[in-house]
């Protein structure tokens, strides 16, 4: 019986959709031969590996280490993370261990392009083989280590010479202080400083300022203790600054008086603002940093979204000043992510009909400024889009629900519209 020969689109379509969802991609390698060959690559691209401190745990997390044992599929592995207690457990013996098991397949892995270790515990003895057997894999290009790790006896051997991206998680100013020479030393193309940052100093970009003239992306995590000047005179060398992730606080103040004319990527981290004042001086700042650049992609995310209880429901300060700066001088935008940003009706219009390029969007508006999306001719990239709704009132009418009245204002077009609540808060998610 002859078998079935697909079009080989027909992975290119299905692989972005299924890329993280491992169950569905293991039962595509079980379909036929063709099948297996296009997503077994795609199954064993990335191998997570979470070490249990219960050794009786471990059973659940050993079938995928145990499969890239084997020649065939051990060079699929292009990402290794490793999470848990990395330690031998203390009754039961090294050589069963799932800790073991991953010693013994990290030499295996030959096309390893990045390493993630985030652990709760990690032992002397076990970090120092675990960076003997990565350093010596050719094609790592990746780092990304926890603050766990860095503060090891050993963290002054993390860093090797082919190293191209570096993610460092809640640094302290020790920990950089002693990795110092070894980044100096590097042509980094991403630095990334993540999530609490609060004991840098100023004298931080001073260490780092050697060694990253090159840099496409940069992330410096929340730290008060940075002021607009220090950040932004230190970014004022990277002529190549594609990405730039950043956290918002007043003590930064208003302007940032740079130039990063290769930025594409903005992403700004901030509280919720509640004061008329407050959203002002974000609008303002952010305008300072992509007033000479060709901006193509912006998110404004909450830092801690789930604590807004008080605040959903309510329109709150607008954005507008931002948001129609985005709408006169970048035109290209394609993504704009800034879900709890509310914008009015008439911005909302400037935005529409200028940024025509737009293929995502995230806004907080008005019920009343659905329409604009739904009748909209300008955005015939756009391919989906995410309302937080505001000012909705139910009245004596056949439509009682939030979800009868979109449904009414969507229907017979060609968008697929779902709504869900958050509280008191209503979400529209569209997508054509």
């Amino acid at each position: 019986m002859a078998t079935k020969v697909f079009n080989a689109s027909l992975f290119s379509i299905l692989i972005p959709y299924l890329e993280d969802d491992y169950k569905s991609l293991a039962t595509c390698c079980l379909v036929n031969v063709q099948f297996h060959d296009a997503f077994t690559p795609v199954l064993y691209r990335k191998l997570s590996v979470v070490v249990p401190s219960n050794p009786y745990d471990e059973a659940g997390t050993r079938s995928q280490l145990w499969s890239c044992r084997s020649p065939h599929l051990a060079p699929h592995v292009q990402e290794l993370v490793l999470t848990g207690h990395l330690a031998f457990p203390q009754h039961m013996e090294r050589e069963t261990s799932t800790m073991q098991l991953v010693l013994d397949v990290l030499p295996l892995l030959k096309g390893l392009r990045s390493f993630v270790c985030k652990p709760q515990i990690v032992s002397k003895e076990i970090f120092e083989v675990l960076l003997d057997a990565i350093n010596v894999l050719p094609l790592r290009e990746t780092f990304h280590v926890n603050r766990v790790c860095m503060e090891t006896e050993t963290a002054a051997q993390l860093i090797k010479d082919n190293i191209r991206r570096l993610t460092l998680e809640s640094p302290r100013a020790a920990n950089l202080v002693q990795l110092q020479s070894q980044i100096s030393k590097l042509h980094l193309l991403e630095l990334h400083l993540t999530d609490d940052c609060g004991s840098a100093s100023p004298r931080l970009f001073d260490i780092l300022q050697d060694g990253v003239t090159e840099l496409e992306a940069f992330t410096f995590g929340l730290c008060y203790s940075i002021t607009n000047n220090q950040i932004f005179r230190f970014l004022d060398h990277m002529n190549h600054l594609k990405r730039l992730e950043l956290h918002y606080y007043v003590q930064l103040g208003l302007y940032a008086n740079t130039e990063l004319p290769a930025l594409q990527h903005l992403v700004v981290h901030h509280a919720f603002e509640t004061t008329v004042d407050g959203s002002r001086r974000i609008c303002k700042w952010i305008r300072s940093i992509i007033g000479h650049s060709s901006i193509r992609l912006l998110e404004l995310k909450l830092l801690d979204p789930f604590s807004l209880e008080e605040h959903l429901g309510l329109e709150g300060p607008s954005f507008d000043a931002l948001m129609t700066h985005l709408a006169l001088k970048h035109p290209n935008l394609r993504r704009l992510d800034a879900e709890w940003s509310y914008v009015s009706q008439g911005v909302l219009r400037k935005v529409v009909d200028r940024c025509v390029h737009l293929e995502w969007l995230a806004l907080s508006i008005h019920v009343s400024s659905l329409g604009l999306l739904r009748s909209s001719t300008e955005l015939k990239l756009l391919r989906a889009f995410r309302c937080h709704l505001r000012g909705i009132i139910y009245r004596k009418s056949k439509l009682t629900t939030t979800e009868e009245i979109i449904g009414q204002l969507f229907s017979g077009s060609s968008w697929s519209v779902s709504t869900k609540s958050l509280r008191w808060d209503r979400v529209v998610e569209a997508h054509r």
